[in-house]
Parts: C-alpha cells; sequence; structure tokens
C-alpha cells in the first residue's frame, strides 16, 4: 500500500459545512451538559463526597486542602460568591467544565484531522468511557477540572505547532500552570506531551522559539506562589502519598498488574465499541499504519506516557492506580485511534451506529443520573442524594435558630449541612488543627450524628470537642429525631442533635 496517496493530511481548510457541523455540534454539547444543571438543581439538594468536601472547604481561602492542590476549591468559592452556596453554583461549576474538556477535544480533533465529522465521532467517544461520562457526573471535582485543563493545553499544543504566535505560547503557561493548581497528576500528562515534541523536528521547533519563554514566564508567575508554600509544608503536600501503596517487595509485578487492570477498566468498554464497529482501525494500529498525517503524534504520547508510568513502579515503586488518576491522562486516547480510521464516509453504517449509540449513551445517563435518586429507594439503593439534609437543619434551627458552630461526624454531613446552613461555621471531626475557628465556641454550638446503632455522642466528637472547641461534651443537651429518606417516606435514619447555649 502506498502510504503517500493513503495518509490525509491535516493542511487547515475549513468547508461551510464542517462550520454548521462544529456549530450544532457545540450547541448540542451546550445542551446536554445545561440539561444536567437543570436535573441537578432540582432533584435533590443533598450531595455525595466530593461536592459535600468543597463546599466545607470553601469557607476558607487557603493554599492546599488536605494535601490536594487548592485551585478547584478557589474556582468554587468563586461561584459561591457570584451564584450563593446552593446545588446551582456546584453544578455550574462542575458542568461547565465538563463542556470545556468535549469542546476543547472537540477542537483539538478539528485541527489533528480538519474532519469535523471525525472530530464529531472522537468527542463522542468520551462519552464511552464511564470513568468521563458517568463518574465525573456522580461525584468528581478536581479530576474534572485537571482534565480540561488537560484538553485545553493539548489545544493550544496543537496551534502552535500549526503557527507559532505568542499569544498561544502565553495560553500555553497559563494552561500549565492552572493544571498545576488543580491536580498532581497535570505533572504526567505535561511530562508525557513534551516528551512527545521533543522526538520530531516540527515539535522541537516549537520548544526552541525563544518565545517559549513566555511560557514559562506564565508559569512561574503561577506556579511559583504556592511552590513556595509547599517548600514550608511538605508534610502536608505528601499526606497522601500513601495512596500510591509504595515500596512491597513484589512492587513491578503488583504495580504493573495494577496498571494494565485500570487501563482496561477506563478504555475497555469504548475498545469494544471501536472493535465492533471500527474493527480495521486495530488492524491498522497493529501494522503502525496511521491514516493521517496529524501534526503531533498522539501514538508517541502514550508510548511516553507509560514510560513515564513504568518510572513511577521501578524507581519509587508505585503498587497502585485509580480509574479517575487516569481520566487526564488517556482522554486522547479517541484522538490516538481514529488516527488509524480513514474517514466517516469510508465506514458511513459504522458512523451512523457509532454516533447513535453515543447519542442513546447520553440520554441514558442524562435519564439514570436523577432515576437512581428519585427511584432507588422503592428499589432499596441509597445514595447520600436520598439523605434528609434539609429536614435535619430544620431540627437544628427548632433547637437553634442560628448557630454559631455545627459539628458533624464526617465531612459527607459536614459539607451538606453547611449548603444548608451556609451561615453557620460548620466543622467536621477529622479537621483539626483550626484554632483560628474556636472563637465560634462563644456561641451557640451544635453537634450532629447518625445514631443508627446506639445512642450518646461518638467518641471522636468529644475528642474533637475537648481538643478543638474546648468544651466538655457533658454541657451539650441531645435530641434524637427520626427524619424519613429522600423518595422513601417508610424508611428513616435516626440522627442525634446536641446544642449547647450560650450562657444569659
Amino acid at each position: 500500500m502506498n502510504s503517500s496517496s493513503n495518509i490525509h493530511s491535516n493542511t487547515p481548510c475549513v468547508s461551510s459545512t464542517d462550520q454548521i457541523i462544529s456549530q450544532r455540534f457545540l450547541i448540542g454539547l451546550l445542551c446536554y451538559f445545561a440539561a444536567h444543571i437543570f436535573l441537578r438543581t432540582v432533584v435533590s439538594s443533598s450531595l455525595e463526597t466530593d461536592e459535600a468536601e468543597q463546599v466545607l472547604f470553601s469557607q476558607w481561602l487557603r493554599a492546599s486542602y488536605l494535601s490536594k492542590p487548592p485551585l478547584y476549591t478557589w474556582l468554587q468559592i468563586l461561584f459561591f460568591k457570584l451564584f450563593g452556596t446552593n446545588v446551582l453554583a456546584l453544578s455550574l461549576l462542575k458542568n461547565g467544565l465538563l463542556f470545556s474538556t468535549y469542546a476543547f477535544v472537540f477542537a483539538g480533533a478539528r485541527l489533528l484531522f480538519n474532519d469535523a465529522r471525525l472530530a464529531v465521532l472522537a468527542t463522542l467517544s468520551l462519552l464511552l468511557i464511564p470513568q468521563i461520562s458517568w463518574e465525573s457526573q456522580r461525584d468528581l471535582t478536581h479530576s474534572i477540572l485537571v482534565t480540561a485543563l488537560s484538553a485545553m493545553s493539548f489545544y493550544v499544543v496543537l496551534r502552535l505547532l500549526q503557527s507559532q504566535c505568542s499569544r498561544d505560547y502565553v495560553w500555553l503557561g497559563v494552561a500549565i500552570g492552572f493544571g498545576t493548581l488543580a491536580k498532581y497528576n497535570f505533572a504526567l500528562f505535561i511530562a508525557a506531551v513534551l516528551i512527545t515534541l521533543l522526538t520530531y523536528a516540527r515539535g522541537r521547533s516549537v520548544l526552541s522559539d525563544r518565545r517559549a519563554l513566555l511560557t514559562l514566564a506564565a508559569v512561574l508567575i503561577i506556579v511559583l506562589p504556592y511552590a513556595g508554600w509547599v517548600v514550608f509544608h511538605l508534610d502536608s503536600v505528601t499526606s497522601s502519598l500513601h495512596d500510591l501503596d509504595i515500596g512491597p517487595s513484589n512492587y513491578f509485578v503488583k504495580g504493573t498488574g495494577r496498571l494494565i487492570y485500570v487501563t482496561l477498566m477506563f478504555l475497555g468498554p469504548l475498545c469494544l465499541v471501536y472493535l465492533l464497529l471500527f474493527p480495521r482501525g486495530f488492524s491498522m494500529i497493529l501494522r503502525h499504519h496511521p491514516m493521517h498525517r496529524t501534526s503531533f503524534p498522539v501514538q508517541r504520547y502514550f508510548l511516553a506516557l507509560f514510560c513515564l508510568l513504568w518510572v513511577m513502579i521501578l524507581v519509587w515503586r508505585v503498587t497502585y492506580f485509580k480509574d479517575r488518576w487516569m481520566q487526564p491522562l488517556f482522554f486522547l486516547f479517541p484522538l490516538y485511534f481514529f488516527t488509524y480510521v480513514k474517514d466517516t464516509s469510508s465506514h458511513p453504517r459504522a458512523s451512523r451506529v457509532f454516533l447513535a449509540l453515543a447519542l442513546l449513551t447520553a440520554s441514558t445517563i442524562l435519564v439514570m443520573m436523577p432515576a437512581r435518586i428519585v427511584l432507588g429507594p422503592s428499589l432499596g439503593y441509597y445514595t447520600a442524594f436520598n439523605f434528609p439534609y434539609a429536614a435535619l437543619a430544620d431540627k437544628i434551627e427548632e433547637q437553634c435558630s442560628v448557630p454559631n458552630m455545627i459539628l458533624a461526624d464526617s465531612q459527607l454531613d459536614a459539607g451538606n449541612i453547611r449548603l444548608q446552613l451556609p451561615d453557620s461555621l460548620v466543622l467536621a471531626s477529622n479537621l483539626t488543627g483550626l484554632d483560628s475557628d474556636r472563637r465560634s465556641a462563644e456561641g451557640c454550638l451544635v453537634a450532629f450524628w447518625k445514631s443508627t446503632k446506639t445512642d450518646g455522642m461518638p467518641d471522636r466528637l468529644k475528642t474533637f470537642l475537648r481538643n478543638e472547641v474546648r468544651v466538655a461534651p457533658h454541657q451539650f443537651n441531645i435530641v434524637y429525631h427520626d427524619l424519613p429518606y429522600k423518595y422513601a417516606d417508610k424508611e428513616h435514619v435516626r440522627v442525634g442533635i446536641a446544642v449547647m447555649q450560650p450562657p444569659d
């Protein structure tokens, strides 16, 4: 086969048809995520773990939040200031970032393939990756932000490869700087991109251009203040390294096995669809015969990425990887695969089936996301969205109209109750070292917990009250309430509420 006659060039040439397809596709994406915002806002005012964490942490402007970089929480604070402390502000930020991810992937695919139809298929492929389409909507925060910034970075890199412009060098620095403040695994993504650029002449010319100093300057301006803080707080930043399960004797086998497993779980459903509808794409991959002459060799990116991951296993003895950690690393896989697919006109039936499947998946997610909350209790399935936090807040206000401080037994409960009572300081029993907040102990104090097994305040709440708030637990008056779950009036949860009124 003559490669020169079968590889499609990506020379920019935008037709009016491609422009119409692009506009309609982006409008469709906007409507899809707007529908998610609407449904999320009207179905339940309760929160899952990550969203509750953001509501809780947004009470403070800090450089780090439990070893996590601060950018998402800073953005959430801004959205709360603009729209109020409510589910709408949470959903606007999340779905705005998800829309940005899809839009940047689509824009990048347009530059990579110069084919709007192929770009649509590549972007809709994200819907067939459950970690991105389902889990991101269900309960993720930092992973969504870092994926959006990774997609933005990739798009700007493609623009630089097409036409080296000073403005794009600055934008790349902005994307890299904010990506660093979003989540630490962004470093793996950008390292793999830079290594890929070093492997061919056009990429090296982008990096060696003196205007790359603009990128470096933008990165330093954004990152240096945070880096200075990190130097003096290494213990806080590295406190979550145990998640990597570092150091067992069989680290290479265990780490490699886990990496293979996570990769298959992340990409398996999408690859199965590709195999059924575009089997020739896999044969082209095995023969290393790309069908498009692209400005960025995505296959080299994945080679560089897996080399970096194996370095983590070999050098740092990392043996554990989570699905969500792969989200900002693997989202480019659809672009990699469609590099080996000629065009939609060569696979008209498969393209139509794929489009229908992607739209069916999107519709199913849009229906199932709220349905699991509304219908789940009738099947014995309960989530945090069904917990009656609004009713609990009413009971708290009956005991103390404006609590100065509310102490919860977990971050999930703390974030949820703060969403209902945003004027009160809310703490969780596992958050220590909050000396600046002890002034709130002068007013009405409330503590609450789920009393599912035995009555009485849990020991961790008592310990927190003694050590952090400097009050004795026996000073509280305790009442219990049985509250019905949302969408399940026959099922109740027993909640203990302890109140200490200020002295007259």
